[in-house]
């Protein structure tokens, strides 16, 4: 036997010897480890030109939109392989990768040269991004419940089977991640060791390619490979559980079951008491009902192989619907008060969407006594996430649409839009009600931020002070309050709220397009919190540049030359200089050329924004900036 076993393993290919079972997920699924080739390639490819802020315009439409893929082909791998449609599955995969990629814009951006791409993406793409990253989101987060489900969409299953396989299929993602981790550790402990063993030094590249691999590739191919493929296989019960099974059964049966009902009584209480005396704080008790509810959930699924084990698993098994009742109610009353007084947001929409996914699992477990079929969990959450992440009825366009309708009754009831065209004197002195004033700058907020600012291009036709035609569109919110004069900034505070800080915000227009004229290299653009992380960017507008870093440092910003060249800028004294910075904001069409107060670096900063707060100093109100928006002018 010891022979023939030998035999055998020696006809078999020295990949399939060397590899084992890499080379069985490479062929279960082709499609998915091929896109996370291709996303760790692509990032090993930039990664070079995105350490010292050249990051291209590119790098996150293909990311996301690979990403978004290989989930889709994922779970269409699985259903192929219960189904048996190998070829639907491979027409499907190719169809979703193609959507992904238009929606994400990649063909257009890519058939731009480097410059071109960096003016589009500030003046154009910019302008989505806000909506095509939430509505992004949504997709995967869809797609990943749809991952454990995708077995059993072409069958009858049984629930223990479908409990099994998504528990293996997540503590298997959760391994995976592990690993990668686990591989970046030894890579970077390697090169730690080598450095001090040999008194040499490793450049970072190795380490951030290191990185790249360990978050991208090694995750994917350990995932795919601790996929079952038993899609029959039941759940663990008694003496037969596995270690993962048995800790969970021990969590909910001590720890989330007993809190589930504490929360429970909690809530009712609160519910007695609203009805007692009236009123409540429905900002706070909607995220309270949803992030309860959804605790709710999660402990029911994950003691579904348990329900019949004892009096206490079943009583739980039985009443979970029930404790959902309370703050569904109590979540309904709160988001009729939030949509009548301040409109549609993106978390409201969510919290509404939970709501319904909620109450439908109220109405199935309840009638048939929890006894529903255990897919319509995740299923449903799973449909409604795909339904909403797309089209007018979707989170963003509907909130697009009615913060938009908001601003325009604001702005007619103030008699500042009149036949949908913006009045040419607005603002006025005095035309404002103070209310309707921080109402309109809310909405202006919102459309600003989910990508809405087009809704309202027509009531700016033919004015000479059109603020949309900013060449930027992170100028644009800054441009249209003020033209409109609302605040560009929240100053609505809750009852009982603390005084916030007194803030300021600054916003640059297009004199720096002609200060950056004469420089040599024009790096950026830089985005830097005052007391976060370094090299936070933006995509850049200009192509080759010498490699430099920038970072805060006391206050300062420090441009740092590869070689040791640096200089330290003085941004406040930067602005005061050209304008005196107070409390607010404001837009200036001067533009604000940053000087070196130290350093033998030959650069400058061309200021693009500036936000910070107004602090208290000997009864003088001083500015002190949080964040900054830049280019670097290298001479």
């Amino acid at each position: 036997m010891a022979s023939t076993d030998t035999m055998t393993n020696s006809s078999e290919p020295i990949w399939t010897r060397i590899f084992g079972g890499l080379t069985d997920t490479l062929f279960r699924f082709p499609v998915p480890v091929l896109l996370a080739v291709a996303l760790t390639l692509f990032n090993l490819y930039w990664l070079p030109q995105t350490g010292y802020g050249r990051v291209d315009p590119i790098v996150l439409p293909v990311n996301a939109a690979l990403t978004l893929s290989l989930g889709w082909c994922l779970a269409l791998n699985l259903w192929a392989e219960a189904s048996g449609r190998q070829l639907a599955a491979l027409v499907l995969q190719i169809a979703g990768a193609v959507f992904f990629f238009w929606l994400w814009d990649v063909a257009a951006i890519v058939s731009l040269g480097q410059v071109a791409r960096g003016v589009y993406a500030e003046a154009e793409f910019a302008g989505r991004l806000g909506a095509l990253s939430f509505n992004s989101g949504l997709i995967l987060a869809g797609l990943a419940l749809a991952i454990g489900l995708a077995p059993y969409l072409a069958r009858r299953a049984d629930g223990e089977a479908v409990w099994q396989f998504n528990h293996k299929v997540w503590v298997g993602f959760l391994a995976a991640w592990f690993g990668g981790l686990v591989f970046y550790a030894g890579v970077w402990g390697s090169l730690a060791t080598i450095e001090i063993l040999f008194v040499t030094q490793i450049p970072d590249i190795y380490t951030q390619r290191a990185a790249v691999i360990a978050f991208n590739l090694v995750p994917a191919l350990l995932w795919f490979t601790l996929i079952p493929r038993d899609f029959a296989e039941p759940a663990k019960k008694g003496a037969d559980m596995e270690f993962t099974s048995r800790a969970v059964a021990l969590l909910v049966k001590f720890i989330f079951a007993p809190l589930t009902y504490v929360f429970a009584a909690i809530l009712l209480a609160y519910s007695v008491k609203v009805l007692a005396q009236g009123g409540f704080n429905e900002a706070r008790l909607g995220q309270i009902g949803v992030i309860y509810s959804a605790c709710v959930v999660i402990t029911a699924l994950l003691a579904y192989p348990t329900r019949d084990a004892g009096w206490f698993m079943r009583t739980f098994w039985r009443v979970w619907p029930y404790l959902l009742i309370a703050p569904v109610v109590l979540l309904i009353a709160a988001l009729y008060i939030r949509f009548e007084n301040y409109g549609v947001t993106p978390p409201r929409y969510m919290s509404a969407l939970a709501a319904v996914w909620l109450a439908a699992l109220i109405a199935a477990f309840t009638f048939t006594r929890s006894r529903a079929d255990i897919r319509l969990v995740p299923g449903l959450l799973a449909a409604l996430l795909l339904v909403v992440a797309v089209g007018p009825w979707g989170v963003t366009g509907l909130t697009v649409r009615n913060q938009a309708a908001i601003l325009e009754a604001l702005l007619v009831k103030n008699n500042l839009l009149v036949h949908s065209r913006v009045s040419k004197n607005a603002p006025l002195p005095g035309v404002w009600i103070e209310e309707d004033k921080q109402r309109a700058g809310s909405a202006l907020r919102e459309l600003h931020r989910w990508s809405g600012m087009e809704h309202i291009r027509n009531w700016f036709e033919g004015d000479a002070q059109n603020p949309l035609t900013a060449s930027k569109y992170v100028t644009v919110h800054a441009e249209t309050s003020k033209r409109l004069g609302v605040p560009a900034y929240p100053m609505i505070l809750h009852a009982g709220a603390p005084q916030p800080e007194k803030t300021f915000g600054v916003h640059f227009g297009a004199g720096n397009v002609v200060a950056t004229q004469g420089a040599k290299w024009i790096a950026g653009t830089f985005f830097i919190y005052s007391k976060g992380p370094a090299n936070r960017y933006l995509p850049e507008i200009a192509s080759s540049l010498p490699k430099i870093k920038v970072a805060a440092n006391g206050g300062y910003i420090v441009v740092e030359m590869e070689g040791g060249q640096t200089a330290r800028f003085d941004l406040i004294a930067a602005v005061q200089n050209v304008s005196p910075i107070t409390e607010g904001a404001k837009a200036l069409d001067d533009a604000v050329i940053a000087m070196p107060v130290e350093g033998e670096l030959k650069a400058r900063l061309s200021l693009l924004n500036l936000t910070g707060v107004m602090k208290a100093n000997g009864g003088v109100l001083s500015p002190e900036w949080r964040s900054a928006t830049f280019y670097v002018l290298l001479e």
